[in-house]
């Protein structure tokens, strides 16, 4: 199979990131991390930063700021493409309250991560999952359902809202601590 337009600004991407001064791990998700992207895909990234995000190379646009991470959006080369990027100190405190929040990162794809800031926070969240597989299946079904839902093949989603979906969560991690 040949590299679709996706893997090649994927690979342009990275390489920008690798000559920038910033120290940063990248890692993959979505549609084009799974080989299932579209023509309209978008590419999914979230950057590991050791300091701070510096994506004006990318003309972004910022989305959104939680939790000390900021969503980037730039469009580069017809593509759009967010950044998720997340500075060292907030993505540790992150990942300590609520671990179970950030199952696309234990499963998403390292692209590039010369400091091995990106496989530190990976490989803690792959034990969480390891560790709590009744979310780990909770999240796998939520993502299928939403894959399922965006190609028109379902109609609806059980969990349509992020807080109803947490909640869930929430009630499966307190009966695996009541075993």
């Amino acid at each position: 199979m040949g590299m679709t337009r996706h893997r090649l600004l994927l690979a342009e991407v990275v390489e920008r990131l690798r000559r920038s001064e910033m120290e940063c791990g990248v890692i993959l998700f979505g549609s084009v991390q799974r080989s299932e992207e579209r023509p309209d895909s978008d590419l999914d990234l979230c950057l590991v930063v050791r300091n701070r995000c510096d994506l004006r190379d990318f003309d972004p646009t910022v989305l959104h700021r939680e939790k000390g991470m900021t969503l980037f959006e730039s469009r580069l080369e017809g593509v759009v493409v967010h950044f998720a990027c997340w500075p060292t100190e907030a993505l540790e405190k992150a990942v300590s309250e609520e671990p179970f929040t950030y199952y696309p990162l234990a499963r998403g794809q390292i692209v590039c991560d010369p400091h091995g800031l990106a496989t530190r926070f990976q490989r803690r969240l792959q034990e969480y999952f390891r560790e709590h597989p009744a979310v780990a299946s909770a999240w796998e079904e939520q993502l299928a359902a939403f894959r399922q839902y965006k190609a028109g093949t379902a109609s609806s989603l059980q969990y349509a809202e992020w807080g109803d979906f947490a909640a869930h969560i929430g009630e499966l991690i307190e009966e695996a601590e009541q075993d």
